[in-house]
């Protein structure tokens, strides 16, 4: 079976191989874009991870390698170009005269997958509404009552340094309206 998960619409998509050889792995992709177009395969089909079984036994020799993490907090793998050496989608892989790949991809992408993931849960449909009720409400209560519509103060540090004590006192009050509900006070 060869799997295809998008996680931005919860689905999965499986196409049943009765030959378990990497040209039925690629007849797989090639159906999923016929059924998919161009367009959008290439918009969603950006990562393709195998579990190297017996169909993959060459897929080591195609694999990226980690070069370096740029400033920008951006990973860098490079392909090593013997490697793309006389492969048919060469012209489609990469456009660099030295026939070397290169993906980059954050250091945060991960975590932004899993996040992704996770809001498209059920659990997490159920919770997402509750949001305006707890977290916009400080802010909704901190701009009308604690004059957040617009600063007063000139410069970062200044302003920075007023919101932190409006938000100290807003949980101050919490705590203390919190204490009352339970009968400490």
């Amino acid at each position: 079976m060869q799997t295809f998960k998008f996680l931005s619409y919860s689905f999965m998509f499986i196409i049943y191989q009765e030959v378990k050889s990497s040209s039925a792995m690629v007849e797989g992709l090639d159906l999923l874009e016929t059924i998919l177009g161009k367009e959008l395969f290439s918009k969603e089909v950006e990562v393709l991870k195998t579990d190297k079984g017996s169909e993959f036994i060459d897929a080591d020799r195609f694999e990226m390698h980690y070069v370096t993490t740029n400033r920008e907090r951006y990973r860098i793998y490079k392909s090593d170009p013997k490697d793309c050496e006389g492969c048919p989608f060469l012209s489609q892989c990469t456009k660099s005269k030295n026939q070397e790949k290169v993906i980059t991809r954050h250091v945060w992408e991960s975590y932004k997958e899993e996040a992704n993931h996770i809001r498209h849960t059920d659990e997490w449909k159920k919770i997402y509404p509750q949001r305006k009720e707890t977290i916009e409400r400080v802010f909704a209560d901190a701009k009308e009552n604690h004059g957040m519509r617009f600063t007063r103060l000139k410069g970062l540090e200044r302003n920075q340094h007023e919101s932190l004590i409006i938000f100290s006192c807003h949980n101050f009050k919490k705590l203390g309206l919190s204490k009352k509900r339970l009968g400490y006070i």
